[in-house]
């Protein structure tokens, strides 16, 4: 397995790996209504290129190939509503019964030290809803959100 690799407004993302996890986002997302300058706000968000709450990009990468991302943005909304969400995730076809995205939610999660939410599409913009993944977690009784130490 691969460790998740952790891009944030300390590590900061090269301009060939913003072009490399764009171009990814955009083929393996299903959020085909997402134009790339929308991906690209959102990467430059998470790692506070523009001005932003900032947030965090985890990937999982093999042989400088990436095999999934998630781009987690803060909301500035701490004490009502999630302290982060997910705006995009993706992961290659072939690795989607692996383990990967399972490492890449744990990370995220104890990075984020707070909730997190996460946009569920239902292919289209109209049927968008805006899920805590953490309260969502425990009620199925999922352990891999739980507490990370």
């Amino acid at each position: 397995m691969t460790t998740p690799t952790l891009y944030d407004a300390f590590t900061g993302i090269g301009v060939p790996k913003k072009k490399a996890l764009i171009g990814f986002l955009r083929q393996h997302s299903d959020v085909a209504w997402i134009k790339p300058e929308g991906i690209q706000k959102a990467v430059e968000y998470a790692v506070k290129e523009t001005p932003s709450f900032g947030g965090f990009i985890v990937t999982v990468e093999k042989d400088h190939r990436i095999l999934a991302a998630l781009i987690v943005n803060k909301t500035g909304m701490q004490g009502y509503l999630a302290e982060h969400i997910i705006v995009l995730n993706a992961i290659m076809p072939e690795y989607v019964n692996s383990p990967i995205m399972h490492e890449l939610l744990r990370k995220a999660y104890s990075v984020a030290k707070g909730d997190i939410a996460m946009i569920i599409n239902s292919y289209s913009t109209k049927n968008m809803e805006l899920k805590n993944i953490n309260v969502a977690a425990r009620e199925m009784k999922i352990p891999l959100l739980s507490k990370v130490q």
